[in-house]
């Protein structure tokens, strides 16, 4: 069975819509956006942009037309557009959550590359031609052979069989991090803290665990479909893979 990105979304649930007008918690922007994706048929779907629109941004963008500024921001959702627009090449400064003259250069720089209205500030335009860039990158890193990627791993991470019918792995999101701290979550070769460092993940991405060895968990991550649901246990291969500790992940299907 080959399930699509958006049932990330459709694990997240259409009741969460509406949460981000409604809520300080600093993962809500994105869970909206996770909804909207929910109820639309993906990313050019006009109504997906009508949902994120009225039920994500509305009320912020409200805000601006009154006052003409960025209104104020949840540190998360303004941490995690610097660190795209970072990974992109624009300067928005440190990945530090505060708006600031850098971060609205950054984005203005941005939408005008784009063909956006240099608006300066994080509206639903905005999210999207991100997310689009993000996921272009992933297309792109997609073509390395399942040998090479098997090799970065010390301990493979294992797909348990199942019944060839339900998944045999579980969608969860980093969270729980401090900014005052590393503010990453180390991806590592092997479950555990004395094998290879490989990758950092930070709060709000989304990650599929496989494989479980005491406190760490083997994940697949930036992946745009998948296959969960093999009726034997095999090791997985992709190309962003690695072991972390299962602290910091929450399950987004509880």
């Amino acid at each position: 069975m080959r399930l699509l990105i958006v049932f990330l979304a459709a694990m997240v649930g259409s009741t969460l819509v509406p949460a981000f007008a409604q809520s300080s918690d600093p993962m809500d922007l994105q869970r909206c956006i996770w909804g909207c994706l929910a109820n639309s048929k993906g990313n050019d779907d006009p109504a997906y942009h009508a949902c994120v629109k009225q039920f994500c941004v509305e009320e912020e963008q409200s805000s601006v037309e009154q006052t003409g500024q960025q209104p104020k921001a949840d540190r998360q959702t303004v941490m995690l557009v610097q660190r795209s627009l970072a990974a992109r090449g624009f300067d928005p400064g440190p990945a530090d959550g505060i708006w600031g003259r850098r971060t609205a250069a950054a984005v203005k720089a941005f939408q005008r590359s784009e063909g956006l209205t240099q608006s300066g500030i994080i509206d639903e335009a905005l999210v999207s031609a991100l997310r689009s860039a993000e996921q272009s990158d992933q297309s792109g890193s997609a073509s390395s052979s399942p040998q090479n990627i098997a090799t970065r791993l010390d301990v493979p991470i294992l797909e348990h069989g199942g019944d060839g019918q339900m998944s045999n792995c579980g969608s969860s999101v980093v969270t729980g991090l401090k900014t005052n701290g590393d503010g990453f979550l180390a991806v590592r070769s092997g479950p555990g803290t004395g094998y290879r460092k490989i990758d950092e993940l930070h709060n709000g991405d989304v990650v599929y665990a496989f494989d479980r060895k005491g406190d760490w968990v083997g994940v697949a991550y930036k992946v745009q479909s998948l296959e969960c649901a093999s009726t034997t246990t095999r090791p997985i291969q992709y190309e962003f893979m690695g072991w972390v500790h299962g602290k910091w992940l929450s399950d987004l299907a509880g």
